[in-house]
C-alpha cells in the first residue's frame, strides 16, 4: 500500500501507512517482523526504504527533497507544512528592530502557503 501511495504522490497517506507500521500495537508483533515466512523479505526490504525516507534527522531532509522534486499533481504531507507554518510564526518577529512591520515574515509564510496551494491546481488523474 505505501509503495503504491508513494508511486501515485500520495505523502499523506503513505505517512499515514508508516506511522501505522510503526506503531507500538504493529511493531510489537516481534516473531511476524522477524519471521521470513510470515513476512516476505521483499516486505521488510520495504519497510527499512520507508524508515530511511521518513527518517527525521536533519528535519526529515529525505521526505523533504522527495517531496519537492516530485511533480504535482500530488497530496503533500500536510504535518510538515504545519511544522513549516509554526516555525516562521513562532520563530520570527512581528516586527522589526525599527518597530516596522516585519514583511520579510508576511512574505516568507505567503510563499509557503501559496506552494501548499500550488499542489492544488492540477486536477488528479491517474
Amino acid at each position: 500500500v505505501a509503495d503504491e501511495l508513494f508511486t501515485v504522490r500520495c505523502f499523506q497517506g503513505f505517512v499515514a501507512v508508516q506511522c501505522a507500521l510503526s506503531s507500538n500495537a504493529v511493531f510489537s508483533l516481534k516473531d511476524a517482523w522477524n519471521q521470513t515466512n510470515v513476512l516476505k523479505r521483499k516486505h521488510h526490504t520495504k519497510f527499512k526504504e520507508i524508515k530511511v525516507i521518513m527518517s527525521a534527522s536533519h528535519n526529515f531532509e529525505n521526505f523533504r527533497r522527495l517531496q519537492r522534486e516530485a511533480h504535482p499533481p500530488l497530496v503533500p504531507y500536510f504535518g510538515i507544512f504545519c511544522k513549516d507554518l509554526i516555525a516562521m510564526q513562532e520563530g520570527m518577529t512581528k516586527r522589526n528592530q525599527d518597530g516596522m512591520i516585519n514583511w520579510s515574515k508576511l512574505w516568507r509564510i505567503s510563499e509557503l502557503i501559496k506552494e501548499h496551494l500550488s499542489y492544488q491546481a492540477m486536477p488528479y488523474n491517474r
